[in-house]
């Protein structure tokens, strides 16, 4: 198991993990898990980070040319922030205004409120997938 990030929800009943491919929210006083798988076409996500009070996360697609912001109460894309070389790494500032990413040789600052228009942008489509029902629901 491959964590790539963790918060607590706001009322701290409430543990979400990411992983490689899956989105873990436990359930702390009766440690109850809901799983839903991410994926996009087929591979795995790369660099998946949660902004600081869980209800955010950026991922990299595998194609590497592009970081998404993913509302995930809507499963809805917000932000779209193409990458002219690879990113290694993803960070929110603390007021979760600013995402920063890692270059090989830079650190690139993003504005959250400043991404591309996701609906005037041909985005590689995410899978949201509830490993119980089988069901697909794109991003």
């Amino acid at each position: 198991l491959n964590v790539q990030s963790l918060r607590f929800l706001a009322d701290n009943k409430q543990l979400r993990i990411v992983t490689d491919n899956t989105l873990l929210d436990i359930s702390v006083p009766d440690r109850a898990i809901t799983q839903q798988v991410l994926s996009c076409e087929g591979k795995e996500l790369q660099n998946a980070v949660l902004n600081s009070d869980g209800t955010l996360i950026a991922v990299q697609t595998p194609s590497a040319d592009h970081w998404l912001l993913v509302k995930i109460s809507t499963r809805s894309v917000i932000g779209y922030y193409p990458l002219t070389t690879i990113g290694y790494g993803m960070k929110f500032s603390n007021n979760d205004g600013l995402l920063f990413d890692k270059g090989l040789n830079d650190i690139r600052v993003l504005d959250r409120d400043r991404s591309l228009d996701p609906q005037d942008t041909e985005i590689t489509p995410l899978c949201f997938e509830d490993p119980n029902n089988q069901d697909d629901i794109g991003w």
